[in-house]
């Protein structure tokens, strides 16, 4: 099955380019041209990535990450023409994997989409087999199943990419572990 991607943009033009190189690498987009439709697609359907524009008329892409990141981990990439330092730091702050500003080059938006798929589906604790929902190590205890993360009782806020990191380093413990099975 092929992943399904999410492309928001007010800019048909932009999106439906955008949509164009993601369907020849072989994914299954769903174009979503206002906020509205794309919030309605993110509660009604399952997807494997998101790209978000920031700026759209009716419900922004930061509001459509929060959106996201309330019941989804899967990766978010803002696309969007809004490249001043605070507003990356606030898209990576709600949980956004990477921030692509505009204009851009489509094959290089393809290889991060690849990239954050690949960490994606290689950290996601759905994709390994799993015999308990809870890992505990010393004062440290993750919950597979909330993927939630507590240190002596207290919980710890992470990104999804950082709570895969650690559930992989905690899986792997004992063993040397390369950079390059991180990223």
């Amino acid at each position: 099955m092929n992943e399904r991607i999410l492309v928001v943009d007010d800019e048909k033009a932009i999106a439906d380019l955008v949509g164009i190189y993601l369907t020849k690498e072989g994914f299954d987009v769903q174009i979503a041209y206002s906020g509205a439709d794309a919030a309605k697609a993110i509660l009604e359907q399952e997807f494997d990535l998101a790209l978000l524009d920031v700026m759209l008329p009716d419900i922004d892409g930061f509001e459509l990450l929060r959106t996201i990141r309330a019941s989804h981990t899967y990766p978010v990439i803002m696309l969007t023409a809004r490249d001043a330092q605070h507003d990356k730091i606030e898209g990576l702050s709600l949980g956004a994997d990477d921030y692509v500003v505009k204009p851009f080059r489509p094959l290089e938006l393809i290889a991060r989409v690849h990239a954050q798929l690949r960490r994606y589906t290689s950290y996601d604790s759905r994709a390994q087999a799993v015999e308990s929902p809870t890992i505990q190590l010393d004062g440290l205890e993750i919950n597979r199943d909330a993927r939630c993360v507590t240190v002596d009782g207290a919980p710890v806020r992470l990104t999804p990419i950082e709570y895969s990191i650690l559930l992989y380093l905690v899986e792997h413990r004992g063993s040397v572990v390369a950079v390059g099975d991180l990223f």
